[in-house]
């Protein structure tokens, strides 16, 4: 199995979407440098999300980064289009938070399935359809000026 500096998290549990809104620091490899590297990295992730997703989810949906509906969910996350889309949206720079990369679907059982368009990481949130809007997160406003000197 490969080493990552960020965990690989394949069918796991997360607290709450809070847990995307974290410090990213750049990974070691390459996913955003060239076609190629983004494919080797997206590759494993995004076929078993359309492996897992074929049997929970009856509709896709549009993808959250291109706007577009999905055919081949694998073939699309791995394709030159959303790997364009994605670079352009990020300015080809690692995020310091990934919730605006986070994709849900929801499932006849009430969960939700996730999908990091950026890290490829996936799995089920901890928390059912009905306990969130499912909205990122606004960013904080800014802290006010400082008082004038006198």
């Amino acid at each position: 199995e490969r080493s990552a500096p960020y965990p690989r998290l394949f069918s796991c549990s997360f607290p709450s979407s809070d847990t995307f809104t974290m410090a990213a620091t750049q990974p070691s490899d390459a996913r955003l440098e060239s076609k190629d590297a983004w494919k080797n990295a997206m590759s494993e992730g995004s076929e078993e999300l359309e492996r897992t997703l074929f049997k929970l989810v009856a509709d896709w949906g549009d993808c959250i980064i291109c706007e577009t509906r999905f055919g081949s969910l694998s073939g699309h996350i791995q394709g030159q289009k959303h790997f364009k889309w994605l670079g352009h949206k990020l300015g080809w720079t690692w995020p310091t938070s990934m919730d605006h990369l986070v994709q849900r679907w929801p499932c006849s059982d009430g969960k939700l399935y996730f999908f990091n368009h950026l890290t490829s990481q996936h799995g089920f949130l901890e928390e059912s359809i009905g306990e969130t809007s499912h909205e990122p997160t606004p960013p904080a406003p800014p802290p006010p000026p400082p008082p004038p000197l006198p």
